[in-house]
């Protein structure tokens, strides 16, 4: 239980220090799709490949994506209905047959309904999600910063000297 204080800290310690928006919006951006699709090797390495190529924070990534793993099961469904909506339609027919020709796209499981979907979520939302998350923490930022500095909540998160004394 004390573990999860402390990470807390440290995830409260990066969004107030002087880490880059834009890294911390990108990561968490990441960590948003790592979630969301389901777990697929070739699409997962990318994402990870990505992370690490855009210097994004690590930290961010790997303390948000089991949250969010918590939370994307319950809109399976609305997944399902956009890929089963896009699978089902005639007018596409001929080119998932053509798709489905490809040796590579075939890791990719495309053509179940919630992979799909959370594809299309992911391509169409990455961008309104990555500006949402660094408006948010400007946001955050700017106006709740100082107001939590001078809070008493504030300094229960500071770690007594005597306790990183005892982790050494």
């Amino acid at each position: 239980m004390f573990s999860i204080f402390l990470l807390i800290k440290k995830f409260l310690a990066f969004l107030n220090s002087n880490e880059s928006v834009e890294n911390i919006s990108f990561s968490l951006t990441l960590a948003l799709s790592f979630a969301l699709i389901p777990f697929t090797p070739l699409i997962h390495l990318t994402l990870l490949i990505l992370l690490i190529s855009f210097n994004g924070n690590l930290f961010v990534f790997l303390f948000i994506t089991p949250l969010l793993k918590l939370i994307t099961p319950h809109i399976y469904y609305e997944i399902h209905l956009l890929g089963n909506m896009i699978l089902s339609n005639q007018s596409l027919t001929a080119t998932f047959e053509k798709l489905a020709d490809i040796p590579l796209l075939n890791f990719l499981n495309w053509n179940n309904t919630v992979n799909l979907g959370s594809y299309i979520y992911c391509i169409i939302g990455s961008i309104p999600v990555y500006y949402f998350y660094k408006m948010s923490i400007n946001q955050y930022r700017q106006k709740l910063l100082p107001k939590l500095k001078q809070s008493k909540i504030f300094h229960v998160f500071k770690v007594p000297n005597w306790i990183t004394f005892f982790r050494k």
